[in-house]
């Protein structure tokens, strides 16, 4: 116990002391910024002055979630909430600290925030209706002894911290629950404590939301604010605090082991309903491909030099991305890179060279990414780029370089030539548009392309390279990304979650009455990671597909296959959960 309240003294000085140097009144993280502070009715929102409009879209974001959650959870805050909002380093995340009554720190405008979230709202609205969802848990729960609460009494556990702001604030998808607690459920394998995956963060935050939403349905909104009001002796006749598991028995009459145990039983009902309906992983092949690692992030091969590229992560124990060139002749392995590598790799047109985007140390000691080559016959990397937020490269036959760059949160497609540095911009998006995962024809002379627009519909498109029009390839009504030219040009298959998990569609390119196909229809899921030539000539997709938390699987299937499918119509008692809100 001791150790314990020690340990929690040393965070809460630490983060006490990085907040004060990290803003306004102590030493900026990034020298140079000019801090400009906008003051709200309830809030106090801190911006470089680079950001300069940045606080009226915060700003009524901000009041309409302080008014919503201070009705339902009957909490008043007595000080103005601080904002800080920067895009210095491209980080797709933000945090809320209970220091006094609260402040939160959010990165914006990041291109990541396309790929790493699922949903059509967009960044800011979510992250920062989140974090204050946070906020207003901690005041929900505070006492005089604040911040000694938290090695005293409990009153957070961090599934429930997370699990309550995305009920709040969020409306259950594919990346905030169903694909991580899918593959958990069916596996037997929910505990996020195990240490048995590199994703059960994800899932902590998925056992979280889904047990926050069951409570709701079970007892109502109102037992929700009862229990985070409720109070216990910590002091007897001194000091009362509030202790979550204490909390959840007075207030519901069984102990949180007890609704835990019903609410497993519950989703596994759910779940494996569900999964009678759908594919299982063995009916994609007769066997996974074998690929060095345990967790598979991308993959290119390059037929010319017969090599293959892989980055993926290799054990749980150490959760590090690196970058692995196999000879396809010989089986010859070659890890010649690690770090933050983006999932995206790019051979040239001979084979020699590959392209990639890394996480790296930038001007002013920024976050972010750049464009890097490695060149297979001298085994030497060369930066591209120099802190231009440079992701997804993909390799011309000219030896230019195709490239996304994020400015002030806006994404739009670049050509660069590697030796000279010039660029070209192709296309001229403005607003809040994010883009990703280009992928080049094979006559250079469209690219097809992830977009997640300004009203938060995610759709594929095609960007045709002469004058940058860009043209809808699927309809944006549901989450389409991650799109793959067929070699022969004449396809374009994709990743959806229109399942909540992710599957596989294929769609020709030029006949525009012709419909979807999909290809996958896999209980788990299944992403596309690119089109592979076997050894016998044949074109095949690669597909990651996993039932277990514990390891990725790598799948060829068939451009022609038929999966099985059915109406998946399990009772809607059992799935009822996941659209309860508020």
């Amino acid at each position: 116990m001791i150790r314990h309240i020690l340990i929690s003294f040393i965070f809460i000085t630490l983060l006490a002391c990085g907040a004060s140097a990290q803003f306004p009144g102590g030493v900026s993280h990034h020298p140079g910024l000019d801090w400009k502070v906008a003051e709200t009715e309830n809030f106090r929102i801190i911006y470089p002055e680079r950001l300069s409009g940045i606080e009226a879209e915060a700003a009524p974001i901000a009041e309409e979630t302080y008014t919503v959650l201070s009705e339902l959870l009957g909490v008043e805050i007595p000080v103005k909430i601080r904002i800080y909002l920067t895009d210095e380093d491209e980080i797709t995340n933000g945090f809320a600290a209970p220091i006094g009554y609260g402040f939160t720190k959010i990165w914006v405008n990041t291109n990541e925030a396309l790929d790493s979230w699922s949903g059509d709202v967009k960044w800011l609205r979510k992250v920062l209706a989140h974090e204050l969802a946070h906020i207003f848990h901690f005041n929900a729960v505070r006492s005089r002894i604040n911040p000694l609460d938290y090695p005293l009494s409990n009153p957070v556990p961090s599934f429930w911290a997370e699990g309550l702001a995305q009920y709040l604030t969020e409306s259950w998808d594919a990346f905030r629950g169903e694909k991580w607690l899918r593959t958990a459920v069916l596996e037997n394998r929910i505990s996020h404590t195990d240490n048995r995956s590199i994703r059960n963060g994800r899932l902590m935050y998925a056992y979280g939301n889904s047990v926050v939403r069951r409570f709701t349905e079970l007892y109502g909104d109102s037992t929700l604010a009862e229990l985070l009001r409720h109070r216990t002796d910590l002091f007897p006749g001194v000091v009362k605090t509030h202790n979550f598991y204490l909390a959840f028995k007075e207030t519901t009459g069984q102990s949180y082991a007890e609704f835990r145990n019903d609410w497993e039983k519950h989703i596994r009902i759910h779940y494996h309903s569900v999964a009678g309906k759908m594919e299982r992983t063995d009916s994609l092949a007769s066997a996974p491909v074998p690929f060095p690692g345990t967790y598979i992030l991308a993959q290119a091969q390059n037929p010319q030099a017969k090599h293959t590229a892989t980055l993926a992560i290799h054990s749980v124990g150490r959760p590090f991305r690196i970058l692995t060139i196999a000879n396809d002749s010989t089986g010859k392995e070659t890890v010649f890179e690690g770090g933050f590598i983006q999932d995206h790799l790019s051979w040239n047109a001979d084979g020699t060279k590959l392209a990639y985007s890394r996480r790296i140390t930038g001007e002013n000691r920024a976050m972010l990414f750049d464009l890097y080559e490695y060149d297979i016959s001298s085994g030497k990397t060369r930066r591209l780029t120099h802190s231009r937020r440079a992701r997804f490269p993909v390799w011309l036959s000219d030896g230019r370089l195709l490239f996304t760059a994020t400015e002030l949160g806006t994404t739009n497609l670049f050509i660069l030539d590697p030796d000279s540095g010039k660029e070209e911009q192709i296309t001229r998006f403005k607003g809040d548009v994010q883009l990703s995962w280009p992928s080049l024809s094979p006559e250079e002379d469209r690219v097809a392309i992830s977009l997640f627009d300004h009203t938060g519909s995610r759709e594929i498109g095609i960007v045709n390279l002469s004058n940058g029009n860009f043209t809808r390839f699927t309809s944006g009504d549901v989450d389409d990304r991650r799109p793959f030219w067929s070699p022969d040009g004449s396809q374009i298959a994709w990743t959806s979650l229109r399942d909540d998990v992710p599957n596989i569609f294929i769609r020709p390119v030029d006949d525009v009455a012709a419909p979807e196909t999909r290809l996958t229809n896999v209980f788990t899921g299944a992403e596309l990671l690119g089109w592979r030539q076997t050894e016998d000539g044949d074109v095949k997709l690669m597909a990651s597909s996993t039932e277990s938390k514990q390891r990725d699987f790598l799948w060829e299937i068939s451009p022609d296959r038929e999966p099985w499918t059915e109406p998946v119509d399990t009772p809607e008692r059992y799935a009822s959960w996941t659209n309860r809100t508020p």
